[in-house]
This record gives C-alpha cells, structure tokens and sequence, in this order.
C-alpha cells in the first residue's frame, strides 16, 4: 500500500508535464492541488525515480545500467519546472524522399526494357 500512496499522484503529474514546455511551480502545485512546493518537489523526485529502470546489457545478472523509462524528462530551476520530450520524433522527409529515389529507380529500369 505503500508504494501505491507514493505512486498515486504519478499518472497525472505526467500529463501535466506532458502539456507544458515550462510551468511556474506554484502553477503546477494548484494543479496537483498540493499545498506546499516542498511536497511538489518530493513529488516530481518520485515521479524521477519511479520511472527509472535498471537495463542489462551484459555480464552477472545484477549488473545494468539506471535509465530513465520515461517518455519525458525536466528539471526545476528555481520556481520554474522545463520540460522535455524525449521521445524521438519520426522524420518521415527521409522515409519518402529514400521511396521516390527507389521508385524512380524502379520507373527508369523499366524505360530502358521498352
């Protein structure tokens, strides 16, 4: 029950982030209606924590590395929190423009056959 109290605020303390470049503290703790920023820091520490994992990679089965299994990732400065979203974005440019240089290729080996 414990590690479900600690975890309860983490669903929406993340769609918060996820909404947001940058929030004032004081902002982002009326929304999570949190009444102190002291407990609105401890929260986003085990918002960090809880969404760390240990990744294996090699050697004894205890070994790994700590990251961050979190689509997002910020920092607070201040009274301020900033938020990045980490995940990659696709670049779907190369995707097409790598699919008309193949069908060009494809259109032209077929002129020559004619």
């Amino acid at each position: 029950m414990t590690e479900v109290k600690q975890q309860i605020l983490v669903p929406t303390i993340r769609s918060y982030l996820k909404l947001y470049t940058t929030i004032e503290t004081k902002k982002l703790a009326d929304f999570l209606q949190v009444s102190d920023i002291k407990n609105l820091r401890t929260l986003l520490m085990c918002y960090k924590h809880k969404a760390r994992s240990l990744i294996w990679d090699m050697g004894s089965p205890l070994a790994g590395e700590w990251t961050s299994t979190s689509d997002i990732d910020f920092y607070v400065d201040k009274d301020m929190v900033h938020i990045q979203d980490s995940k990659v974005t696709r670049r779907y440019t190369e995707f097409f423009i790598r699919h008309i240089n193949r069908f060009d290729e494809i259109i032209n080996s077929i002129q020559k056959k004619k």
